[in-house]
């Protein structure tokens, strides 16, 4: 992808490495407050794909900071993508979500083993000349016995053919790289993650349904009709231990969509006691509750996202509990929102509305609450 790029003529800028974290914020507030807050009712009354905003969004480094490579000064700092994350999606939950897809993506090169992939590929991601996707909800689903792999290869002279649907993925286009997994056909208890490459060819995308919100996430459903992929694009030849690399930050990543959504709640919320705080004042969750228990989660993420490699099964409980509680606040906030803005909420398109179908999303986006609760219940 990176090559096709090169042939093209366009340079694959890395963001500014020297920026600290301050200014990478800053610049991202800068893109969230002219570009974001512009296009979010575009984005979700027109289903528009934000493309040039992604592309802002990766000159700002916005999805550098959780890489050691790419990253202002070559360290990880996870919470600064987690808050770049929620500054966007203060205005926008579409583009949030989108974020987390495209960080997803260039967390899976971080810890991938195959370090030709990631010095290939990782740049290019970072700097959202190349847009990637995550393609695993259905397996971390099935991993966790809630369905089964969609997707099975069968071994072949350098590398694997893989066939198969893969429902609901987003932040897809043509050339549009996404990480999935799947099983071999012959020996179902073996499974493989790689890096497809959208062609249009034998990896084809399709919009079969329309969701209620999210429209501009660029979300179809992927045929793979006997795609050869390479052993050079593997991410990991042996899943479950890599995902066990990768769990802790697909998870925590989506604490900045949570964060975003109760930040536009509150921006809601807020805007109608001036002309009904007399009476919202009776209502029994009101800002300043939200602006505390989000300030309280926090410090608990930046703790959780600084070691994202523990392994042991008390980090991963706190993981699940983390994003757990930072969903379930987000829809309290929604809510709470809808009941500040009274009718003028429940209108079509009101701000109120739009907040309450994207908070919704942070609900039953994988992992969804349910799940958590589940994988809680099991541990």
């Amino acid at each position: 992808m990176v090559q096709a790029l090169a042939a093209s003529g366009t340079a694959v800028v890395t963001p500014n490495q020297a920026a600290d974290r301050a200014q990478v914020l800053a610049a991202v507030r800068a893109v969230a407050e002219s570009d974001a807050k512009m296009q979010a009712p575009i984005i979700d009354r027109d289903g528009l794909y934000p493309a040039d905003m992604l592309r802002k969004l990766g000159a700002a480094g916005a999805f550098a900071q959780h890489l050691s490579g790419p990253g202002a000064g070559g360290a990880r700092d996870l919470m600064t993508t987690v808050e770049a994350m929620a500054l966007v999606g203060e205005y926008c939950g579409c583009t949030s979500f989108l974020m987390w897809l495209q960080n997803a993506f260039g967390w899976y090169l971080e810890v991938t083993e195959n370090t030709a992939l990631r010095d290939r590929l990782q740049p290019a991601v970072a700097a959202a000349q190349v847009f990637g996707s995550s393609g695993m909800s259905n397996p971390v689903k099935a991993m966790d016995g809630i369905e089964n792999f969609k997707l099975r290869g069968e071994r072949v002279a350098g590398g694997y053919v893989v066939s198969g649907v893969l429902p609901y993925v987003s932040n897809l286009g043509i050339g549009h790289v996404m990480g999935t997994a799947f099983e071999l056909a012959g020996d179902p208890a073996r499974k493989v993650m790689a890096a497809f490459r959208i062609n249009g060819e034998d990896v084809k995308i399709t919009q079969n349904v329309h969701f209620i919100g999210l429209e501009g996430s660029a979300t179809y459903t992927v045929v793979m009709k006997r795609h050869f992929v390479a052993d050079e694009m593997v991410l990991a030849e042996s899943l479950a231990p890599y995902v066990k690399r990768i769990k802790p930050v697909f998870f925590l990543l989506q604490a900045g969509m949570a964060l975003g959504q109760i930040r536009g709640a509150i921006n809601v919320m807020r805007d109608c006691d001036r002309t009904h705080g007399h009476a919202n004042a009776y209502l029994p969750k009101r800002p300043d509750f939200f602006e505390a228990e989000a300030a309280a989660l926090r410090p608990r993420l930046a703790a959780l996202l600084r070691d994202p490699l523990d392994p042991s099964e008390g980090y991963l409980r706190a993981v699940y509990r983390a994003r757990l509680e930072a969903g379930e606040l987000a829809l309290e906030a929604a809510q709470a929102a809808l009941l500040h803005a009274g009718a003028k909420g429940y209108i079509r398109g009101s701000e109120a509305d739009r907040r309450w179908r994207e908070t919704l999303f942070v609900a039953v986006v994988t992992p969804a609450l349910k799940h958590l609760r589940k994988a809680l219940a099991e541990m």
